[in-house]
């Protein structure tokens, strides 16, 4: 009996220093960057450093251990971008701050399909967004080429709990051009919601990427069509309307240009 407390109490206090090590490395990344004046280099580096586990085995295992912490870094990488682009915008760096410590601590440990949907709309979302922050100081094919990335890791990441899925690859690489095709004609037409500045492509992306979840959820992996309605169309008519709407109606809103 002692034995089982005393092992309660050791993962109790793992998981205390778990959490408290994941919220000082989210603060640090804001006191890197408002430390060094905006300079976003060594918060850049920190994330880097930060998957040193990932070369911690053999290298055989090297490529599997990247392929693994893609998401979570082009997570990571985001937040520094979206830190560094909001200098002088204290409260807003802090809900960034938060939300990757929330994002380190409990999202990105779960691994239920719901979950892992999740992930891969959050870290797509976060990183289109960061991505066209800053995307007037890179030439068109480095952002299309970044756009196509961040498609194919958080496709890769969705597709992979799909069990039944033989051809993720495949699947990952069309959403990412999918994804870089978007990106190219947004370099030309980028428009955000202020006060935000939240990119118009970053909406649409996500909601073009609900839709075609469903879809493909519905023809791999449902035999019951009786449903067709409810599992099929009317998603698809959300995703539609909400496309429709941001592109025409929501100019209304403060739109500002990134350009």
């Amino acid at each position: 009996m002692e034995l089982i407390k005393s092992a309660a109490r050791r993962t109790k206090i793992s998981e205390v220093v778990y959490v408290l090590l994941n919220a000082a490395y989210a603060a640090l990344l804001l006191v890197l960057i408002i430390g060094f004046e905006g300079q976003p280099y060594l918060a850049y580096l920190l994330v880097i450093l930060s998957k040193w586990r990932v070369f911690a085995v053999r290298p055989r295992f090297w490529i599997a251990n990247m392929q693994t912490n893609l998401l979570d870094t082009l997570v990571g990488l985001s937040i520094v971008t979206l830190l560094w682009q909001n200098m002088g915008n204290v409260p807003y760096q802090i809900v960034l701050t938060v939300f990757f410590a929330v994002w380190l601590v409990v999202l990105k440990p779960l691994s239920k399909r719901f979950w892992v949907i999740i992930q891969g709309g959050i870290a797509q979302f976060i990183s289109t967004m960061a991505l066209f922050t800053i995307a007037h100081n890179f030439n068109v094919a480095i952002v299309t080429l970044l756009g196509w990335l961040i498609g194919f890791v958080t496709a890769r990441h969705i597709i992979n709990v799909f069990n039944d899925e033989h051809e993720d690859v495949v699947i990952s690489l069309s959403w990412g051009v999918i994804v870089a095709e978007l990106s190219w004609l947004a370099y030309y037409w980028t428009i955000a919601y202020t006060p935000l500045k939240i990119p118009q492509i970053s909406i649409v992306v996500s909601l073009l990427g609900y839709m075609v979840l469903v879809v493909y959820n519905y023809l791999y992996h449902r035999e019951d069509s009786r449903h067709i309605w409810r599992d099929l169309a009317m998603p698809i008519l959300f995703s539609l309307a909400g496309i429709f709407i941001v592109l025409l109606f929501f100019n209304a809103f403060d739109p500002t240009s990134l350009a």
